[in-house]
């Protein structure tokens, strides 16, 4: 590889960086200096790497970073400080015009300032988790128009004050939203601190198509905080714990995949498929769900999973052709009705003691695994099922090789030290192409061909086109099996 494009000295004993400690290497594109015991970065650390596009420094001790340690470094794109012992967002971000990839995350950072990301108007990508934050200026996300991701996970000493911790954080995003384009694909948003969601922020961004909401306190969500969001395509309220109500989702007609599971939901309305008619996959386990309403106006809906909850009945699925997989596990319904489920792929009735009948096979002709609640449930099934476990498919690699303009790094879900943990077969992948991919990045990204613009869409097409639709299944997947169940009662468990 060649020195003038990649330098690696990381997990070593280095202690400083001394000025002008990288004189010759003009060219280097990569820098990491990771892993080592390196508590300051000084003034003029890195005169020279006018071209530098990645600096990695994570995991050293460093606490004090100068104003103008990074003055120089015109075409910093990437720049990750985790695991360090920094207690402020470094003001040398400020010279760092061209950034798109910051990562501090595992640091000692309490308080989040406005203007300083600010000078970083391409940061498509933030991850601040795992800081002890205190609190965040109101305007410490504002006015960064590309902002894709942001991460701020895992401060459990944000909490709320007189003035309202988590409705300023809100506040704060919702700035980031209002500068976006209808061009804006997706925004991924992992805060677990807020508790109640309001009208009329997340509608400053009609182009929004993906919200993440994992593992925040929620109390309360206005009845029209995820109303009239015409593009939003997929929406997870994860583990919202003291969420009782329903949210409205008038106006957001193009949702295809919706996740309000570990919450206290006691009901659906029976609307939700007339307001949100390209559903394909809804997820509503573990909440608190007696009944559900019938889903008959999800035509499109392929994956639903009602496990955990409270059922005595099930949703009709008649009108609901497509649906491949349903989930049922652990309620207390007594019959499973079949129309709908013809082309049912995958069935779970686990832990519903009050289901004493089964349907028999010819009920499921494309049935491939069941996981049922009781072993007798499936004696029906046994001519379906290999004498032996069948041979676990082969990996297939869908390799796909975008164009200059199609490649856009901040759709990756990982830092690229994860995707090339030693950076060592970087310049083998894009030579002396770096630059200009570089320079394409934040281009909104067009997906080649006909490939799905979500993972689950992919793969549910994957399974959808694999199975012939004249053809059923020769073999099937049941537990527990009878036999399993007599071995286990002769062992006295």
């Amino acid at each position: 590889m060649d020195s003038d494009f990649l330098l690696n000295i990381g997990g070593n004993s280095i202690a400083s960086i001394p000025v002008d400690a990288f004189p010759k290497l003009h060219n280097l594109v990569i820098l990491n200096i990771g892993g080592n015991s390196i508590a300051s970065i000084p003034v003029d650390a890195f005169p020279k790497l006018h071209n530098l596009v990645i600096l990695l420094m994570k995991r050293n001790s460093i606490s004090d970073i100068d104003e103008d340690a990074f003055t120089n470094l015109t075409a910093l794109r990437v720049l990750e400080l985790d695991d360090n012992h920094l207690d402020e967002i470094p003001k040398a971000l400020t010279k760092l015009t061209n950034l798109q990839e910051l990562s501090v995350s595992g640091n000692r950072i309490k308080y989040i300032p406005d203007g300083i990301l600010q000078h970083c108007k391409g940061l498509g990508l933030l991850e601040l988790k795992g800081n002890p934050l205190v609190a965040v200026h109101p305007n410490a996300f504002a006015f960064l128009p590309k902002l894709r991701k942001l991460i701020l996970s895992e401060a459990r000493d944000l909490r709320e004050t007189e003035s309202n911790t988590s409705r300023m954080v809100f506040f704060s995003i919702a700035k980031v939203w209002a500068c976006w384009n209808s061009k804006a694909i997706h925004w991924l948003l992992s805060i677990q601190i807020i508790k109640y969601i309001q009208d009329g922020i997340l509608q400053h961004c009609k182009g929004l198509g993906l919200l993440e909401l994992k593992g925040n306190p929620l109390v309360a969500v206005h009845p029209n905080a995820f109303a009239f969001l015409p593009k939003l395509r997929k929406l997870i309220l994860s583990e919202a714990r003291d969420l009782r109500e329903f949210p409205s989702l008038n106006g957001t007609t193009a949702l295809e995949v919706l996740r309000l599971d570990r919450a206290s939901i006691y009901s659906v309305p029976s609307s939700l498929c007339s307001t949100c008619p390209h559903l394909k996959s809804l997820d509503l386990k573990s909440n608190k769900l007696t009944t559900v309403p019938d889903v008959n106006n999800c035509s499109d809906l392929r994956v639903l999973d009602l496990k955990s909850n409270k059922l005595t009945t099930v949703p009709d699925v008649n009108n609901c052709s497509d649906l491949r997989v349903l989930n049922l596990g652990n309620n207390l319904f007594p019959t499973l009705p079949t129309r709908g489920l013809e082309r049912l792929l995958h069935l779970k009735t686990f832990n519903n003691p009050n289901l004493r009948e089964f349907p028999e096979p010819e009920n499921f002709p494309r049935i491939q695994t069941l996981a049922l609640s009781y072993a007798y449930h499936c004696c029906s099934y046994l001519p379906l099922i290999p004498a032996e476990p069948p041979p676990k498919p082969s990996l297939h690699d869908s390799i796909i090789f975008p164009t200059e303009n199609e490649f856009d790094m901040s759709l990756w879900n990982s830092s690229l030290t994860d995707i090339w943990p030693q950076l060592q077969n970087f310049s083998k992948k894009f030579g002396t192409q770096i630059n200009t991919l570089w320079d394409t990045f934040g281009s909104d990204f067009t997906y080649p061909g006909n490939l799905p613009a979500y993972v689950e869409e992919y793969f549910e097409e994957q399974e959808k086109s694999a199975i012939s639709e004249n053809m059923a299944p020769k073999t099937v997947q049941c537990v527990p099996l009878p036999g399993e169940i007599s071995k286990i009662g002769n062992t006295g468990k």
